[in-house]
């Protein structure tokens, strides 16, 4: 089974990947956060990060907090988060050059990701977070337009 991973190092990153993937199934596996330290003194995540992506345009999550983006709860007091999820998915095409946002868990602000800026505090900064999906096949498809 195939797996697409990539590492968002900004709140508002381009993402680019070797090729693109055509319209399927996939399956949320993953989502590994590293931070720059342990402390979140100001609760800047409120309790985790969401992340939107522009490959699900579709209505995969209705939620009364966040809708349409991965929620990744995380412990603020730990550097490395490891969170594993068994999420199905219906994926529009994964162009090889797709967008992805990241917000506090209540989608307030910009969740810090990314090297803090030069004086700025790196208190609880996350550096990056790699996010693992499977997905059916890497089989091309033929286009029919």
């Amino acid at each position: 089974m195939p797996i697409l991973h990539f590492r968002i190092t900004e709140p508002n990153q381009t993402i680019n990947i070797t090729r693109p993937l055509h319209s399927q199934n996939f399956t949320f596996r993953r989502a590994v956060i590293v931070k720059t330290d342990a402390l979140d003194m100001a609760n800047t995540y409120k309790g985790g990060c969401a992340v939107q992506l522009s490959f699900l345009q579709g209505d995969e999550f209705v939620s009364n907090q966040n809708t349409n983006q991965l929620v990744i709860p995380f412990d603020y007091t730990q550097e490395v988060n490891d969170v594993r999820f068994e999420f199905p998915l219906a994926s529009e095409d994964v162009r090889s050059a797709f967008t992805c946002d990241v917000k506090n868990y209540d989608r307030s602000a910009d969740a810090l990701v990314g090297v803090p800026a030069v004086g700025a505090s790196p208190a609880g900064t996350i550096r990056y977070i790699d996010l693992y999906f499977s997905f059916t096949s890497l089989a091309q498809t033929q286009n029919l337009y």
